[in-house]
Protein backbone atom coordinates (compact mmCIF):
# COMPACT_ATOMS: atom_id res chain seq x y z
CA UNK A 1 0.00 0.00 0.00
CA UNK A 2 2.78 2.23 0.66
CA UNK A 3 4.36 1.85 -2.95
CA UNK A 4 0.79 2.73 -4.70
CA UNK A 5 0.66 5.59 -2.60
CA UNK A 6 4.32 6.69 -3.44
CA UNK A 7 3.75 5.46 -6.85
CA UNK A 8 0.49 7.90 -6.94
CA UNK A 9 2.58 10.73 -5.22
CA UNK A 10 5.20 10.43 -8.09
CA UNK A 11 2.51 10.19 -10.82
CA UNK A 12 0.89 13.62 -9.43
CA UNK A 13 4.13 15.38 -9.09
CA UNK A 14 5.26 14.67 -12.76
CA UNK A 15 1.60 15.74 -14.10
CA UNK A 16 2.40 18.88 -12.15
CA UNK A 17 5.46 19.42 -13.56
CA UNK A 18 4.44 19.11 -16.76
CA UNK A 19 1.70 21.04 -16.51
CA UNK A 20 3.62 24.03 -14.75
CA UNK A 21 6.12 23.73 -17.61
CA UNK A 22 3.44 23.87 -20.11
CA UNK A 23 2.14 27.00 -18.63
CA UNK A 24 4.97 28.79 -18.41
CA UNK A 25 6.34 28.32 -22.47
CA UNK A 26 2.81 29.16 -23.80
CA UNK A 27 2.52 32.63 -24.33
CA UNK A 28 -0.12 34.59 -22.28
CA UNK A 29 -4.02 34.59 -24.21
CA UNK A 30 -3.35 38.32 -24.51
CA UNK A 31 -0.40 38.70 -26.69
CA UNK A 32 -1.10 38.15 -30.24
CA UNK A 33 1.55 38.02 -32.73
CA UNK A 34 1.12 40.23 -35.47
CA UNK A 35 4.37 39.40 -37.36
CA UNK A 36 5.99 35.59 -36.94
CA UNK A 37 9.30 36.64 -38.71
CA UNK A 38 7.73 36.52 -42.33
CA UNK A 39 8.56 40.37 -42.06
CA UNK A 40 11.45 42.16 -41.33
CA UNK A 41 10.66 45.89 -40.46
CA UNK A 42 13.66 48.08 -40.14
CA UNK A 43 13.96 50.28 -37.50
CA UNK A 44 13.49 54.01 -38.42
CA UNK A 45 16.98 55.94 -38.92
CA UNK A 46 17.93 58.00 -35.94
CA UNK A 47 18.07 61.35 -37.89
CA UNK A 48 15.97 63.06 -40.68
CA UNK A 49 17.88 63.67 -44.38
CA UNK A 50 16.94 66.98 -44.64
CA UNK A 51 19.20 68.25 -47.76
CA UNK A 52 21.85 66.42 -50.28
CA UNK A 53 24.58 67.84 -52.32
CA UNK A 54 26.01 66.63 -55.00
CA UNK A 55 30.05 67.05 -54.35
CA UNK A 56 31.14 67.19 -58.25
CA UNK A 57 28.55 70.34 -58.37
CA UNK A 58 30.19 72.39 -55.68
CA UNK A 59 33.06 75.50 -56.20
CA UNK A 60 32.77 77.33 -53.37
CA UNK A 61 33.11 76.64 -49.64
CA UNK A 62 32.79 79.00 -47.03
CA UNK A 63 33.15 78.28 -43.09
CA UNK A 64 32.58 80.95 -40.26
CA UNK A 65 33.37 80.22 -36.92
CA UNK A 66 34.12 82.26 -33.87
CA UNK A 67 34.94 85.82 -36.19
CA UNK A 68 37.35 83.35 -38.45
CA UNK A 69 36.35 82.69 -41.77
CA UNK A 70 38.14 80.44 -44.47
CA UNK A 71 36.92 80.37 -48.03
CA UNK A 72 37.76 77.84 -50.39
CA UNK A 73 37.08 77.42 -54.39
CA UNK A 74 37.87 75.40 -57.16
CA UNK A 75 39.40 76.95 -59.69
CA UNK A 76 40.06 75.35 -63.06
CA UNK A 77 39.46 71.83 -61.15
CA UNK A 78 41.98 72.84 -58.70
CA UNK A 79 40.82 73.31 -54.86
CA UNK A 80 42.71 76.96 -53.76
CA UNK A 81 42.24 78.81 -50.60
CA UNK A 82 40.60 81.93 -51.95
CA UNK A 83 40.74 83.80 -47.95
CA UNK A 84 41.66 82.53 -44.62
CA UNK A 85 42.01 85.89 -42.48
CA UNK A 86 45.61 86.69 -43.24
CA UNK A 87 46.33 83.91 -46.18
CA UNK A 88 47.01 84.69 -49.56
CA UNK A 89 45.41 82.57 -52.25
CA UNK A 90 47.03 79.36 -53.07
CA UNK A 91 46.47 75.43 -53.47
CA UNK A 92 45.65 73.18 -50.59
CA UNK A 93 45.70 69.56 -50.37
CA UNK A 94 42.93 68.53 -52.54
CA UNK A 95 41.69 65.76 -49.81
CA UNK A 96 40.84 67.82 -47.63
CA UNK A 97 37.75 70.08 -49.66
CA UNK A 98 36.46 66.41 -50.52
CA UNK A 99 36.10 65.35 -47.15
CA UNK A 100 34.09 68.34 -46.67
CA UNK A 101 31.95 67.99 -49.44
CA UNK A 102 31.83 64.11 -48.38
CA UNK A 103 30.48 65.24 -45.08
CA UNK A 104 27.98 67.89 -47.01
CA UNK A 105 26.70 64.90 -48.85
CA UNK A 106 23.95 64.57 -47.01
CA UNK A 107 22.78 66.88 -44.29
CA UNK A 108 20.82 65.38 -41.12
CA UNK A 109 19.23 66.47 -38.10
CA UNK A 110 18.03 64.21 -34.90
CA UNK A 111 14.39 66.04 -34.77
CA UNK A 112 12.58 69.05 -36.00
CA UNK A 113 12.16 71.32 -33.26
CA UNK A 114 9.77 74.06 -34.46
CA UNK A 115 7.91 74.24 -37.30
CA UNK A 116 7.72 77.27 -39.28
CA UNK A 117 9.96 79.46 -37.13
CA UNK A 118 9.37 83.20 -37.06
CA UNK A 119 12.72 84.61 -37.38
CA UNK A 120 12.68 86.93 -34.80
CA UNK A 121 12.60 84.06 -32.21
CA UNK A 122 15.86 82.14 -33.50
CA UNK A 123 18.29 84.66 -31.37
CA UNK A 124 16.71 82.33 -28.56
CA UNK A 125 18.37 79.13 -29.99
CA UNK A 126 21.82 80.87 -30.82
CA UNK A 127 21.45 81.90 -34.10
CA UNK A 128 22.35 85.71 -33.32
CA UNK A 129 25.85 84.50 -32.81
CA UNK A 130 26.35 80.74 -34.03
CA UNK A 131 29.08 78.42 -33.53
CA UNK A 132 29.46 77.65 -36.99
CA UNK A 133 28.09 79.20 -40.86
CA UNK A 134 28.64 76.75 -43.27
CA UNK A 135 27.72 77.89 -47.01
CA UNK A 136 28.30 76.09 -50.21
CA UNK A 137 27.51 77.56 -53.61
CA UNK A 138 27.26 75.64 -56.68
CA UNK A 139 28.59 76.27 -60.32
CA UNK A 140 25.08 77.58 -61.13
CA UNK A 141 26.03 80.02 -58.50
CA UNK A 142 23.24 78.86 -55.84
CA UNK A 143 24.72 79.26 -52.21
CA UNK A 144 23.17 77.41 -49.47
CA UNK A 145 23.93 78.20 -45.73
CA UNK A 146 23.99 75.70 -42.82
CA UNK A 147 24.23 77.66 -39.55
CA UNK A 148 25.04 75.70 -36.03
CA UNK A 149 23.31 78.14 -33.08
CA UNK A 150 23.67 77.20 -29.07
CA UNK A 151 24.06 74.22 -27.98
CA UNK A 152 20.95 72.92 -26.30
CA UNK A 153 21.16 72.81 -22.40
CA UNK A 154 18.39 70.09 -21.66
CA UNK A 155 20.33 67.91 -24.20
CA UNK A 156 24.00 67.47 -25.87
CA UNK A 157 22.54 68.39 -29.01
CA UNK A 158 22.77 71.73 -31.35
CA UNK A 159 20.11 74.34 -32.94
CA UNK A 160 20.69 74.26 -36.24
CA UNK A 161 18.72 76.56 -39.45
CA UNK A 162 19.75 76.13 -42.62
CA UNK A 163 18.32 78.34 -45.61
CA UNK A 164 16.25 75.35 -47.54
CA UNK A 165 13.58 75.08 -44.59
CA UNK A 166 11.66 77.71 -42.11
CA UNK A 167 12.03 74.74 -39.36
CA UNK A 168 14.25 74.72 -36.15
CA UNK A 169 16.18 71.40 -36.02
CA UNK A 170 18.30 70.09 -33.50
CA UNK A 171 21.22 67.71 -33.91
CA UNK A 172 22.75 65.41 -31.41
CA UNK A 173 26.38 66.09 -30.44
CA UNK A 174 28.07 63.67 -31.91
CA UNK A 175 25.94 63.86 -35.35
CA UNK A 176 26.74 67.69 -35.44
CA UNK A 177 30.55 67.28 -34.88
CA UNK A 178 30.93 64.15 -37.34
CA UNK A 179 29.55 67.19 -40.00
CA UNK A 180 31.42 69.67 -38.47
CA UNK A 181 34.81 68.54 -37.99
CA UNK A 182 35.40 67.50 -41.69
CA UNK A 183 35.12 71.19 -42.42
CA UNK A 184 37.93 72.02 -39.81
CA UNK A 185 41.30 72.99 -42.32
CA UNK A 186 44.36 73.32 -41.26
CA UNK A 187 46.40 75.08 -43.09
CA UNK A 188 49.46 76.35 -40.93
Amino acid sequence: MKRIIILVGMLLLLVGLGISLFLLTRPPSDVQTICTGCCDIPDPPPYILIDTNDPDDIVRIEKHVDGHSLVLERVDGVWVIAACDDYKQREIVQNIPQTMLNAAREIQATAILIENIDSDRLGEFGFDEPNHLIMLTDRDGNTKWYTFGALSSHARAYYFFWSGSDNLYIVREDLAWKMLDFFYVHTE
